[in-house]
């Protein structure tokens, strides 16, 4: 295997041998977690999910750990049977860092961090800061990391039951719905459209799974983004769109913060706008904020609090409440304009 040095740490150049070093740096009578960045996404959850899947039949036993439980849409994966919620008593040997490569990302469960003989990262975000002794694969130009998950293993998948190799493909597919923002985002090409026609082939229903990903909501759900829709405020000459939630809000309509997920795609494409910026009040004294924009790197705007992401699509928190957060936000937004 080639590890070529990167900024001092070790990173894997090719997927075959990203694939070997799974397969033979992995004891099966390890422990062994795959975990995510916090407030995971359908990338970070489907990637997790198709890696975990394949590795149990290679007799690697694993727990996708995550910090709370997924939300309904994921239930047409059965991802709430398969995943391990966190706990600071449980130790692992192996970690497999899936969408993420840098510990500020990994909320509580960054904690494993300190006991792990091994940590393999696959990423496609752009490179940031490693985790120290990491062995790292990332290409930031994956449209996801269910996408390289995908490649790595799509010459093994016919020796797979028909139904793993189903299972696979549908947690693939949720991954590249989720990062294309169901083929609407600029990452979509035509490298895309040809992994997803060998996805179909293997048998996925495609229009199930773009229905309960993205419109599996409840009434409640939309009454409240009917209620943050006609709140939308308009800053700096109409190029930034702002959306914001609060606890009161949401236990308005007793919902919690989950049902924030994909609500910027709502306001996607509205004529003049630079930036998306949507606020949540995760309390008082914390506010979760979401980035999305065509032109502006939002990812150098999340990147000063703290955040991270992509180009176009990134988050942070600040601790802080709601209203100074959204005034320190617009005014960094506004000098990147």
């Amino acid at each position: 295997m080639t590890l070529i040095k990167n900024r001092g740490k070790m990173t894997i150049q090719k997927l075959k041998e990203l694939k070997t070093l799974l397969k033979n740096k992995i004891d099966p009578a390890d422990k062994t977690a795959i975990i995510t960045h916090k407030n995971p996404d359908g990338d970070g959850i489907g990637a997790a999910l198709a890696l975990q899947k394949y590795l149990s039949h290679l007799k690697i036993k694993t727990d996708l750990v995550l910090e709370n439980k997924l939300p309904t849409n994921y239930e047409y994966l059965n991802a709430g049977s398969r995943i391990t919620l966190y706990d600071s008593d449980l130790k692992y040997n192996n970690l497999i860092l899936v969408d993420c490569h840098e510990s500020g990302r990994l909320g509580i469960c960054g904690s494993y961090l300190s006991s792990a003989r091994l940590i393999i990262t696959i990423d496609h975000h752009q490179i940031g800061k490693f985790i120290p002794e990491s062995l790292n694969f990332i290409d930031p130009d994956e449209v996801c990391a269910g996408m390289i998950i995908y490649k790595m293993i799509a010459d093994d998948l016919k020796d797979l039951p028909r139904s793993s190799i189903i299972d696979i493909a549908n947690c693939v597919y949720m991954a590249i719905l989720n990062d294309t923002d169901n083929f609407l985002n600029l990452n979509t090409n035509a490298e895309v459209f040809r992994v997803c026609s060998e996805l179909a082939s293997y048998g996925i229903n495609a229009g199930k799974i773009t229905e309960q990903f993205f419109y599996h909501h409840t009434v409640a759900e939309l009454k409240y983004l009917g209620k943050l829709l006609s709140s939308i405020e308009i800053e700096h000459q109409g190029q930034i769109l702002i959306l914001c939630s609060t606890q009161e809000l949401l236990k308005y309509y007793q919902l919690d913060l989950i049902a924030n997920s994909k609500l910027t795609r709502w306001v996607k494409g509205t004529q003049g706008i630079k930036v998306i910026a949507f606020f949540q009040e995760i309390d008082k004294n914390r506010t979760r904020i979401s980035l999305r924009s065509n032109s502006v790197n939002v990812k150098e705007i999340a990147s000063t609090f703290g955040g991270g992401g992509h180009k176009r699509a990134s988050g942070c928190e600040i601790n802080t409440d709601l209203k100074q957060a959204k005034s320190v936000m617009v005014n960094k937004i506004i000098k990147h304009l």
